[in-house]
């Protein structure tokens, strides 16, 4: 199992080209509220729904809304 450093890690690295920069990913990582995990990326790792968020990035990626 990954640490919550490296969920976060993959996370930026993920969203760093839609985002467009490391700054503007971390921004979105710490400030985005998506509605359907009811909290930000950050909190959803800190509560353990890593996983969640990753499903959610998948469904993003191939064109799913948010």
């Amino acid at each position: 199992m990954a640490t919550k450093a490296e969920q976060k890690k993959r996370i930026l690295k993920r969203v760093q080209e839609w985002a467009g920069n490391s700054h503007d990913a971390l921004v979105w990582y710490e400030s985005e509220r998506i509605a359907s995990l009811g909290c930000t990326p950050s909190q959803a790792v800190d509560d353990g729904h890593y996983e969640a968020l990753m499903a959610y990035l998948d469904a993003i990626a191939i064109g799913g809304f948010a």
